[in-house]
């Protein structure tokens, strides 16, 4: 099948309104029930999260944008569907602005396009617009030759192979639908993303001392197997953050009528929570970056300073920076 004909499995673009569900051969279309599926388990996601989170479905928004030309109708079938169930629905286009945002992201791909190469690209800046924490639904219209293939084991994370594991929890995607002529992945934006290249004396990628991994210390963030350092770091952040929805981060202040982010009770409840229980808590977006710069680099210029120091100690020189180098760490 030819790269624009696998669309077809889309309907016909000059389908009139009433004729969405079906082709130009009057059978039905197969993207319906894709459809269909697809927003029952974004709204099933979000009312779980409603009580623990305290922002209802309704205040959630959804951006739906295409990795292909043409694919208005089928957008916009999408968008009844989602907003047919409560939620707000923002459909992308070539000229969208670079600081929408959204709490939740669907993408209508084929298997040429999965990942949206490109700043300009659609998909790329529906990525980017996608909250941290959010989920991405990837529906994906199959070629001709993958028809009859067992679409619902591992075979779909070769789909994702350019997504960054730094940015995407690549290794819990799951195949939500699946049919001869449409897959539905989902997958989850990370909540914090961690900095791999930290700590340069040691492998974040190496697995965890067996010894350590025998520890259980903490129940909380129980040590698995075949955790490396970087993914178990991984996980003890995306449990201590917590990521506001756009509702929260939108909220108008009463004496300035300026927006800021203001988190629910639930969600204050949980940071709460999470501080007096483990010491920490990321809130993500809760101040702008304009404020939260100028702190950085002043932090940043007293380590600059204490590095220089170390580093020129006239009998026990340390250099933080590169500790395996240089005669002596630390001295006798």
């Amino acid at each position: 099948m030819a790269d624009n004909d696998c669309w077809g499995a889309f309907g016909s673009d000059s389908d009139s309104d009433d004729e969405n569900a079906k082709d130009s051969d009057g059978q039905s279309n197969p993207f319906e029930p894709a459809a269909d599926a697809t927003s029952l388990v974004i709204t099933q996601h979000f009312v779980s999260l409603a009580k623990s989170r305290g922002v209802l479905p309704k205040e959630r928004v959804v951006g739906i944008g295409s990795c292909h030309d043409g694919m208005e109708n089928f957008q916009e079938m999408m968008m009844e569907r989602v907003a047919g169930r409560g939620m707000k629905v923002v459909l992308e286009g070539w000229s969208m602005l670079r600081d929408f945002q959204c709490d939740a992201a669907i993408v209508l791909t084929n298997n040429t396009t999965t990942t949206g190469r490109g700043e300009t690209h659609p998909s790329s800046r529906m990525k980017r617009a996608l909250l941290p924490g959010g989920f991405l639904w990837l529906m994906i219209s199959l070629e001709q030759e993958e028809c009859g293939i067992d679409t619902t084991g591992d075979g779909f994370r070769k789909r994702l192979e350019d997504y960054s594991e730094a940015i995407w929890d690549v290794d819990s995607a799951s195949v939500v639908y699946s049919s001869s002529d449409f897959q539905v992945i989902s997958m989850q934006k990370r909540s914090c993303v961690i900095n791999a290249w930290s700590l340069p004396w040691m492998s974040k990628r190496n697995k965890i001392q067996s010894q350590l991994s025998t520890l259980n210390e903490n129940e909380d963030f129980p040590i698995s197997a075949n955790d490396t350092y970087l993914q178990y770091e991984r996980k003890v952040a995306s449990a201590v953050t917590i990521s506001p929805s756009l509702a929260e981060r939108t909220r108008k202040q009463k004496d300035t009528s300026e927006f800021a982010t203001v988190l629910t009770d639930a969600n204050t409840k949980r940071a709460t929570k999470i501080l007096q229980k483990h010491g920490l808590v990321v809130i993500k977006g809760l101040l702008p970056p304009a404020q939260t710069i100028p702190w950085g680099e002043a932090v940043l210029s007293d380590f600059e300073s204490a590095v220089a120091r170390l580093k020129c100690h006239p009998k026990r020189p340390v250099d933080l920076l590169n500790p395996h180098t240089g005669d002596t760490i630390g001295g006798d």
